[in-house]
């Protein structure tokens, strides 16, 4: 009877043993960081934690993973989880990593009391890469923005548009009472050209108010009719060259805002390039698989791509950046579509507009 009770103990000891090493297993292999803290000094963490924080697993134990933290945040989080401990509270906080490789990251810690451990502010949790969901939101942040000032703009410009009503039809008449007089006629020609062009920036404007249509547009003759706009949105030095679609190559987008995205597009190439360098302009079809829309937040399949390639000349790099094109990114997002930024060998940069590529029917092919 006494060796049955004896081995009736040893099976659950055993069982409790093969549970605990079967868990240690687990947190090793596990894709997120695990962690355990004693006060403010980590006790165990799995390797998953270790490659976040940007040090060897032996180097984080103790206080030394605060120094993974970024300057900034340093005293606000460790007061934060000192305050959390203090309450027996749970600690969740997201804050910045010390940047490595010139990349900033973005952390979400959260830890709970552990009362396996016996009394004690002993807290266990997991430490995650919220980077790219961080980035997100600050793109959609700027989308709605964009989206704000757009409407703005389309108020403020049906406004504009009845005073160059008022100022096209006094110089009509003013043209008229005044047919000898040629001095008086060149400035009133001026004003009219003038007007022209306001009326124009007008209709882009208020086309930022509209829900694009389906219609098509074909993407080739679009940027090559833009061509005698060039000279004077990049400057006479620029060389500029054109690589057409191979075959009809249309989207489902609005024409004017899509001329007037691109013309951003090719003003912002301009300022980069400072007057000097190269130009490509080029359409083609593209399809882009699961994995890559899943990047760039579209639906996969069929699309156009009209792209700015531009190189300054030798010995001088280009650095893009977004200032300014932030209606650009709106206007393809709300096609369907995306605002791509690349910077490429050679001190070479691109930007491009991925959009829903159709049919002349207005249908979007199966390849």
């Amino acid at each position: 009877m006494s060796t049955q009770r004896q081995q009736t103990t040893k099976r659950p000891r055993r069982r409790k043993a093969a549970d605990a090493d079967a868990a240690g297993t687990l947190a090793l292999q596990a894709p997120i960081g695990l962690l355990r803290l004693e006060g403010l000094s980590l006790v165990a963490l799995n390797p998953a934690a270790a490659a976040l924080l940007g040090m060897a697993e032996a180097a984080a134990l103790g206080e030394g993973w605060t120094a993974a933290l970024h300057a900034d945040e340093f005293d606000a989080v460790l007061a934060d989880l000192h305050d959390a401990q203090l309450a027996g509270a749970a600690f969740r906080r997201e804050f910045r990593l010390t940047p490595r490789d010139g990349q900033q990251r973005v952390a979400l810690l959260q830890a709970v009391p552990d009362t396996t451990g016996g009394p004690g502010a002993v807290y266990a949790g997991y430490i995650v890469d919220v980077t790219a969901r961080r980035g997100n939101e600050y793109r959609r942040a700027q989308t709605r923005t964009a989206d704000a000032l757009s409407r703005l703009a389309a108020d403020i410009a049906h406004d504009f548009n009845n005073l160059l009503m008022v100022i096209s039809a006094n110089v009509e008449m003013a043209q008229k009472l005044s047919p000898a007089d040629a001095a008086l006629r060149r400035h009133l020609t001026a004003i009219v050209s003038a007007t022209d062009r306001g009326t124009n920036m007008v209709r882009q404007l208020i086309a930022g108010e509209r829900l694009p249509p389906t219609g098509p547009v074909d993407l080739n003759d679009l940027m090559v009719g833009l061509g005698p706009a060039l000279p004077e949105l990049i400057g006479d030095d620029v060389e500029v060259l054109y690589r057409r679609g191979r075959s009809v190559v249309t989207v489902g987008a609005d024409r004017a805002q899509l001329e007037a995205a691109l013309l951003q597009l090719i003003r912002h190439a301009g300022k980069v390039l400072d007057g000097h360098g190269r130009l490509t302009l080029a359409v083609e079809p593209r399809w882009l698989a699961e994995t890559d829309a899943d990047g760039l937040w579209v639906i996969p399949g069929p699309y156009a791509m009209l792209s700015l390639s531009f190189s300054a000349q030798a010995g001088r790099r280009i650095s893009v950046d977004d200032h300014g094109l932030a209606a650009v990114a709106s206007f393809a997002q709300r096609s369907g579509g995306a605002m791509v930024r690349e910077e490429m060998a050679g001190g070479a940069a691109r930007l491009s507009l991925l959009l829903p590529r159709i049919d002349l029917d207005g249908v979007r092919p199966a390849d």
